[in-house]
This record gives C-alpha cells, sequence and structure tokens, in this order.
C-alpha cells in the first residue's frame, strides 16, 4: 500500500457533497447503495448537540476521494457505534483513505464515550476484511446470504475501545 498522501483531508459532510457522495458510492460496487433520500435524511438530524449520526470525507484538493457514516447507538450505560456505510473511489485505493476514515470513525466513537465500532461487511470482500483486522477489528459473527446481487454472507465485526486511547481524526 502506497503510504497516505498529506493532501488527503477529512471533514464532516454537508448536505453541499450530497452529489459527489452519491457519484463515489456509485463507482464503488461493494457498498450499499443508499438513495438521496437516506443522505438528506441523516444531514437533517444531525447537529453538535444531537450527534447521533455522522459522515466524514476524505478530500484531496477539491475532490472526494471516500466516505463514511456511522451512528451512535445508546442503550441504559452503554454506547457504542456503528459504521454504517463506506466507499472509496475505485481510483483512489490502496493510498490510506479507507483507514483514514474508520480512525475517525474510531476517535468519534472515543469522542462519545462509546465503549466499540461494529460492522457488516461482506464475507467475500478480502481487502475490507483485512483493512478492518488491521485497524482492530475482529470477526463476531456471520449472517448467511445477507447480501443480495451477488448474494454473499455478512461478517460482524467488532472494535472495542481501549480506555486513555487518544485518537484523532
Amino acid at each position: 500500500m502506497a503510504a497516505p498522501s498529506q493532501e488527503i483531508s477529512i471533514r464532516p459532510g454537508t448536505p453541499a457533497d450530497l452529489n459527489v457522495i452519491l457519484a463515489v458510492q456509485q463507482s464503488a460496487s461493494g457498498c450499499a447503495q443508499w438513495s438521496r433520500s437516506m443522505y438528506a435524511a441523516i444531514f437533517a438530524t444531525a447537529s453538535d448537540s444531537n450527534p447521533q449520526r455522522k459522515i466524514f470525507c476524505a478530500w484531496r484538493g477539491e475532490r472526494l476521494t471516500g466516505f463514511v457514516v456511522a451512528s451512535l447507538l445508546r442503550a441504559a450505560h452503554t454506547a457504542e457505534c456503528e459504521l454504517e456505510n463506506m466507499a472509496v473511489d475505485p481510483s483512489q485505493r490502496r493510498q490510506g483513505i479507507g483507514r483514514l476514515l474508520v480512525a475517525c470513525v474510531q476517535a468519534w466513537c472515543g469522542e462519545q464515550r462509546a465503549d466499540s465500532v461494529r460492522l457488516e461487511v461482506r464475507a467475500e470482500n478480502a481487502p475490507a476484511v483485512r483493512l478492518y483486522n488491521r485497524l482492530g477489528f475482529v470477526a463476531v459473527g456471520r449472517r448467511p446470504d445477507y447480501y443480495s446481487q451477488p448474494v454473499d454472507d455478512a461478517l460482524q465485526m467488532t472494535w472495542i475501545a481501549e480506555r486513555g486511547a487518544a485518537s484523532s481524526c
């Protein structure tokens, strides 16, 4: 893998990013293909005072190279985050962009005092599974035939936050 470029910057997504998010999503066949209205709903309800969902965007200059969507799930005295969707422009892969996006979700998880990040990934998506393993995620379950077009199992993975570990995005 090439070293991550210093020219990559990560920032929270905004409604103005919607068209380019959809374009990157469409170019990335392995990610969930969400509708415009799904992203619009996230932007409509997101705020600093109500951080239930977050979109982080990776930029190289004026070009969106990838994005990630995460949510915060609170129950009783615990909280966890879910990495819901992620895509990196195919022409920009293997440059550390996915790693930076996941690191932002992990950092946001810590800021929200959440204990873990969970996700589901196509079992046959070996590059993504390797990335998540390198970032400390472990397989905790499998959902047979969860995905369609093509049919594939979902591998359930979890990352447990280390207390006191400072990370930044």
